[in-house]
């Protein structure tokens, strides 16, 4: 179990270079926390993309800067995509790009959580079965699109 210090250090108001210090911590908590401040530099935020637990991982996906979003779309992972998708703040761009992505859990994860028409329309149309019923069950859909 992560210490209460060692979570507090790895708050908002920490260093850069402290979170980079605590981005090798040995429990899984305190490198989450570290993948989720918006503080944390690039190097440290690619390095917990791919970190061995899917705690550190996912938080780089929460990450409300927007520089870990362009981390996780490159991530190995699909889960962490699937992650990322699921959020309301994105930008058109990153939108865009996990329209693309070549796995169908990530699409369908866009279909489940998006409230942008456009975007439920264009995924109605997907290769995938599983993506298009994902998107036709979403509240924003209109009948003609379906």
């Amino acid at each position: 179990m992560p210490s209460e210090s060692s979570l507090i250090e790895a708050s908002w108001s920490t260093s850069p270079s402290r979170l980079s210090e605590l981005s090798e911590h040995r429990d899984k908590g305190v490198r989450a926390a570290v993948a989720h401040n918006p503080a944390t530099p690039t190097a440290v935020l690619e390095r917990l993309a791919a970190d061995k637990h899917h705690l550190p991982r996912y938080g780089v996906a929460q990450n409300a800067d927007p520089r870990s979003w362009k981390i996780t779309l490159q991530a190995r992972d699909p889960d962490v995509r699937v992650i990322l998708a699921q959020r309301h703040d994105l930008d058109e761009r990153t939108l865009q790009r996990l329209l693309g992505d070549p796995n169908y859990r990530v699409r369908e994860s866009l279909a489940a959580s998006s409230r942008r028409t456009k975007l439920i329309a264009e995924l109605a149309g997907d290769e995938h079965a599983s993506v298009r019923s994902t998107a036709a069950l979403s509240e924003v859909l209109a009948q003609d699109d379906l």
